[in-house]
């Protein structure tokens, strides 16, 4: 067995279909009220979660959703989504994404997958747990105890400085939220469900 096949063999041992299906349907419930085809895909366990996401639309469309409401007071702007088949097209998508999740959700590079984790499906538990975190991330957004990361603030950011603000305007380190809240692989049932009620 080449190195190659012996890496990928592990990480399909690794991988978590419990996970996969909480992401689903955490994905799938911002657009349920609209009965969107974006929700159908993802409720299909027929379709596989990459083929799904692969484009990063709805990767996109579900930070827009996000955003949105508050993007008229806090300057933050929609996330740019291309519609085109064109890989390059596609990959920018996943980009663009990922950027965000970086400069106004406050992650830092260690809770981030690459383009190539998903779109190549190089490592997608890594996706899986990216996407954890950003449900972990919402759950306390609804409640008010992080905000979104305005233009301003990044600004005058500087770099290693902590990115994600409590409800109280105290700065929490990026390294501190990985430890508080990645989702642990070594057994199932060590990992909370996400929540969909709050969406």
């Amino acid at each position: 067995m080449s190195l190659e096949a012996d890496v990928q063999r592990k990480k399909q041992d690794k991988y978590d279909v419990n996970l996969e299906n909480e992401v689903r349907h955490w994905i799938a419930s911002f657009f349920q009220d609209s009965n969107a085809e974006q929700f159908k895909s993802l409720e299909d366990p027929s379709n596989p979660i990459q083929t799904a996401l692969k484009d990063g639309v709805v990767l996109c469309e579900v930070l827009n959703k996000i955003i949105q409401p508050t993007s008229s007071t806090t300057k933050i702007k929609l996330v740019k989504i291309n519609k085109s088949s064109l890989p390059f097209k596609q990959r920018e998508n996943l980009s663009n994404f990922i950027n965000t999740l970086s400069s106004v959700f406050g992650f830092s590079q260690n809770e981030l997958f690459t383009v190539n984790d998903l779109y190549d499906a190089h490592d997608l538990l890594l996706f899986l747990n990216t996407i954890h975190l950003l449900s972990v991330w919402y759950s306390k957004f609804t409640k008010g105890l992080v905000q979104l990361i305005t233009p301003a603030e990044q600004s005058n950011s500087a770099p290693n400085t902590p990115t994600l603000h409590s409800g109280s305007n105290t700065l929490r380190s990026r390294s501190s939220i990985a430890e508080a809240h990645s989702p642990k692989f070594t057994r199932t049932s060590e990992k909370k469900p996400i929540d969909v009620s709050t969406t």
